[in-house]
């Protein structure tokens, strides 16, 4: 799960670098930049899984 928190960092790049390497992988994009926190509670609220809950 990655979570493209309207940063103003080169991440999305990153992750569209990533794309054909992990192709399960699930993107969010929030609507602004709240910080590394709310980041991390978009990406937990959802996720599904063994390791999530």
């Amino acid at each position: 799960m990655f979570v493209k928190d309207c940063s103003k960092d080169d991440a999305a790049e990153a992750l569209a670098a990533l794309a054909p390497r992990i192709p399960q992988q699930h993107q969010r994009q929030t609507r602004a930049n709240k910080g590394l926190a709310s980041a991390r509670s978009t990406g937990l609220d959802r996720a599904t899984g063994r390791y999530s809950e």
